[in-house]
Order: structure tokens, then C-alpha cells, then sequence
């Protein structure tokens, strides 16, 4: 993940308490053009959405934030404007549209990294977009009748360390009118759970655990719907709707060419509970209020997808 240090200027020390605080920064220094995107954490998610935003808006700059330059050419060469945070933080200007989709994986300070991405945005027009994680909802009680969960459902305990970093970081954002985006199980073709257990051919989770799943490039096209529908503190959730068990993801992806040739049997962990089993995610209200859907419509269709065909809107 992108880790952010505690350097700069006394004012992006400070976490903001509301929304007039960040305004009273856009009066102090000059915003980017409304076209111009700042992504905070340019990895597989942030490069997709910023070639997106590039596609769609041609003269806009699109400015990568990454932690280290190694794969600043790369950047480069899909039009993309790299830089390291530590030469882009403080931000010499501020930005109308943020999307903050750094990784909490092995960062202790992940709520003041989120804090100093929102400080990047001048908060009076435009959008800001957090891409959080349906992990910070909690398995559900219950058998398999048990109820879809969906935007308003009740998330973990914000004392649980498992959640505690995104729910903060969630509540940062949202109280200053940034909006968030729970996404499901990112995958692609290259990427994913299916790529760990299959390397390693064993899962610590029942084969028949349910995995809510959703295609890294659909992961994009949501995140830049969400920004350009310049909403305010809305909470949405990322998903294709189609959750499959570990077996089933396993048993898909085996069918690849890459798989096929020599069979693999992935050693599972305990049965899952009556709770995994029936863990699902619906997302009509996302679905409604941005205008989307997936693309790939379940990770059958999705997995299948090379890494470098044509990305479309």
C-alpha cells in the first residue's frame, strides 16, 4: 500500500474536523481545471480507473500518486502523470475529483493517509471517492435463508481490528462529504484469490465458503461513475452479484489454458459455516444512483479476460 509520512506543512497535519475546514483551504490555493483527477494510490485499481477517466476526458491530467517511482514509466506510457508522494505531498493545489484506493495491507497510519488524500481536495465541488472493502461487514447470523446485505446493512464492530482501519477511515471521509465504495473480492485474469490458492494449492477457508466477487476493471468503471455523479457523503457497494464458493472460483479458473495442462487439487481448510455459506451482497441502490453494472456479469465471464485487451467503458 501507499504509506504516507508525517512531514509537510502544519495545516496537513491537522485532521479536518468538517467540511468548512477543507473549504477554507480552496480559498487559500487555486484548484485544478474540473476535468483533472488526483488518484492516491496508482496500483492495479488506480492505473485502470485513471486510463478510464483519461479515455473519457482526453485533455485532462491525470496525476498517479505512488509511493516509489518503479513503475513511473509504466504510468507514462497509458498517459498517466506519476509522481512520488514525497515530492507531491503537500500538494501545490488542490483537486476537484480524488480517488483515494491505497491498500491498508501494512500501513499502521492508514486513517492519516486517508486524511491527507482528503486534504488534496478542494471539498466544495467535483467529488471525493474512497474504495473501502465489504470485509467491515460481519458474517452474518443465521442459515442459508439468511438476508442479501446491501448499503444499509450493519457493519463489524469498529473495534474489531479486522475492520477498524477501513471503518475509520470510512468515517473520516465521510463526514467531511466524501463518498465511499465497499468493494467485493477484486480479481482478473492475473490477480486474485484464485491465483494464491492455486499457486500454493491450498485454501485456509471451506471449499464451500461464499466469495463476493468483482473484476478490477468494473472496480474502475465504478469508482469513475461514482466520481463523476459528484455526491456527498454516500455509502456504495462494488459487486457483480454473483458470489461463487472457493471450490467453484477454483474449479473456473483450472479451465484456463494457463491451468490446464497440469491438474492441480487444492487442499481446502475446515467447513465453512452456516454464516459464509450465505454471505451475499446486493447493490441495487448503488446500481440505481450510479447508473452501472458490471461489465463482466459473473467471474466466469470476467476471469476469462486477458490482461491486456482493450479497456472500455
Amino acid at each position: 500500500g501507499l504509506s504516507l509520512n508525517n512531514g509537510g506543512c502544519v495545516a496537513h497535519s491537522a485532521r479536518f474536523r468538517n467540511i468548512s475546514q477543507v473549504q477554507h483551504r480552496c480559498i487559500q490555493m487555486k484548484s485544478e481545471t474540473p476535468g483533472d483527477l488526483l488518484v492516491f494510490g496508482a496500483g492495479t485499481l488506480g492505473t485502470l480507473a485513471g486510463r478510464l477517466w483519461k479515455q473519457k476526458y482526453p485533455d485532462s491530467n491525470v496525476k498517479a500518486v505512488t509511493k516509489t517511482n518503479n513503475r513511473h514509466l509504466d504510468l507514462k506510457d497509458v498517459g498517466l502523470d506519476p509522481d512520488t508522494l514525497d515530492n507531491f505531498y503537500p500538494p501545490k493545489t488542490l483537486y476537484s475529483y480524488v480517488l483515494m484506493c491505497a491498500s491498508p495491507a501494512g500501513n499502521e497510519n492508514y486513517v492519516g493517509e486517508v486524511e491527507r488524500a482528503l486534504e488534496c481536495w478542494n471539498g466544495s465541488n467535483g467529488c471525493f471517492v474512497f474504495t473501502s472493502s465489504t470485509g467491515v461487514y460481519p458474517l452474518q447470523n443465521g442459515d442459508d435463508v439468511a438476508a442479501p446485505m446491501d448499503e444499509k446493512s450493519i457493519t463489524r464492530s469498529i473495534d474489531e481490528p479486522r475492520a477498524q482501519k477501513l471503518l475509520l477511515a470510512e468515517k473520516s471521509v465521510l463526514k467531511v462529504g466524501g463518498n465511499v465504495i465497499r468493494l467485493a473480492g477484486l480479481y482478473s485474469r492475473e490477480r486474485g484469490a484464485h491465483k494464491i490458492w492455486l499457486r500454493d494449492r491450498k485454501s485456509s477457508g471451506g471449499a464451500d465458503g461464499l466469495i463476493n466477487l468483482i473484476h478490477y476493471r468494473d472496480s474502475a468503471r465504478i469508482a469513475i461513475a461514482a466520481l463523476e455523479s459528484e455526491q456527498t457523503s454516500k455509502i456504495w457497494i462494488g459487486t457483480d452479484g454473483q458470489p461463487r464458493t472457493r471450490k467453484e472460483i477454483n474449479d473456473i479458473a483450472m479451465k484456463l489454458p494457463e491451468y490446464s495442462e497440469v491438474p492441480i487439487e487444492v487442499q481446502y481448510g475446515d467447513l465453512s459455516s452456516e454464516s459464509e455459506k450465505s454471505r451475499r451482497f446486493v447493490n441495487y441502490v448503488t446500481c440505481s444512483e450510479l447508473n452501472w453494472k458490471p461489465q463482466f456479469a459473473s467471474f466466469e465471464e470476467g476471469v476469462i479476460v486477458p490482461e491486456d485487451a482493450p479497456l472500455t467503458l
